[in-house]
């Protein structure tokens, strides 16, 4: 018997969610080279929704997602408010899958010569009660912790994080009263969504104390 088990780790400096599944070689045809299995809907899993995104390349004026910059201390840039989307109709809008990437328009060597901006999110009002909402991305490795956890004043939920210049994939999940972290409650899942997929196949042999890893593979889901 081969399984994926449910797990949340990290690889590279990458979240994963692994989809429990288990295959039983007896239960269909198979070769020495192909087992072939068709288990639906137990497998079924939420693709989420598309990221959120915005431009921070050039520090002094607004681009993409960006409605006001001003000069305090650092640059502050503040994002336009962001509506939830769990009840709106899918919308292809193309991200990078959680990722980001340093760059500026004020000099040749992004690593060394992007700047620094707080990066200013808002949210607008939704029923969630007793619950904290956070912006997570790879630019944070998914953490939830004070520095990411919004705020709710006056029906916005809001917070700031100090960010390096550059292109920024990023989301909003809740966290429950049990510990329990919700990403489509905002945004909604829809089959639509593009994503990318990491698989690892386990082996357990009879009598072993582990799991062997005996595969690897990964794929892209494109509308």
């Amino acid at each position: 018997m081969l399984i994926i088990k449910i797990l949340e780790l990290t690889i590279h400096n990458k979240k994963l969610k692994w989809l429990l599944c288990k295959i039983t070689t007896g239960n269909q045809p198979n070769t020495p080279q192909q087992l072939i299995y068709s288990y639906l809907n137990k497998n079924n899993f939420k693709g989420g929704n598309e990221f959120r995104h915005f431009d921070s390349k050039s520090i002094r004026n607004t681009s993409i997602n960006i409605v006001k910059t001003e000069m305090k201390d650092l640059y502050h840039n503040y994002l336009y408010t962001d509506e939830p989307r769990r009840n709106i109709p899918y919308s292809y809008n193309p991200d990078a899958n959680g990722q980001f990437v340093i760059r500026t328009l004020d000099g040749d060597y992004p690593n060394t010569e992007a700047d620094y901006a707080i990066m200013h999110f808002s949210l607008e009002d939704f029923e969630q009660e007793n619950k904290d909402i956070y912006v997570v991305g790879m630019f944070n490795n998914y953490k939830l912790s004070n520095e990411n956890k919004m705020t709710y004043e006056n029906g916005i939920y809001f917070t700031d994080i100090k960010l390096k210049q550059g292109f920024y994939d990023y989301k909003y999940v809740v966290l429950d009263e049990d510990n329990q972290v919700n990403d489509i409650a905002i945004d909604g899942s829809f089959y639509q969504t593009d994503n990318e997929y990491t698989v690892l196949v386990y082996y357990h042999p009879l009598g072993s104390l582990y799991d062997q890893v005996i595969g690897v593979g990964r794929g892209y889901v494109k509308n």
